[in-house]
């Protein structure tokens, strides 16, 4: 017979029973400081806080863009330009210098002064739809 196949009754040697409580220990301070532990949270500031003074914050839903705004990142700034569709077509500058705060899918966030706000409004009520020009950044 070999040794290392048989197995024993016998008691263990106290360095495996010190090594085995070792690592029962070691497994349970691990179990410990990895629940403990919290992700660091990213420090979100408010849209009212991102807003410069005077200025608002305007929802423009995709549906009113006659072009796409693909590839505008917060910060970008752009132009808006009311463009009336059809036979009679025409388009003339509504909004000058906005800041983006936020772009998906859905919807364009701007940061807008008063004046603008209202020509914009004017302009979707009146059907005209509107169309993003992106500012170089240099």
């Amino acid at each position: 017979m070999f040794p290392p196949l048989t197995f024993s009754r016998g008691r263990l040697p106290p360095w495996r029973v010190g090594a085995i409580a070792l690592g029962a220990v070691l497994l349970a301070l691990a179990l410990v400081t990895r629940q403990t532990e919290t992700p660091p949270e990213a420090h979100v500031v408010p849209l009212s806080e991102a807003l410069d003074g005077s200025t608002f914050a305007l929802a423009v839903p995709t549906a009113w863009l006659g072009a796409p705004a693909i590839g505008v990142r917060p910060r970008d700034r752009i132009d808006l330009i009311a463009v009336r569709p059809g036979d009679r077509a025409s388009g003339y500058p509504v909004a000058y210098d906005l800041r983006v705060m936020s772009s998906d899918d859905r919807a364009l966030i701007v940061q807008i002064d008063e004046a603008s706000a209202i020509a914009v409004a004017l302009a979707r009520s009146s059907g005209m739809l509107l169309v993003p020009l992106l500012q170089s950044a240099r």
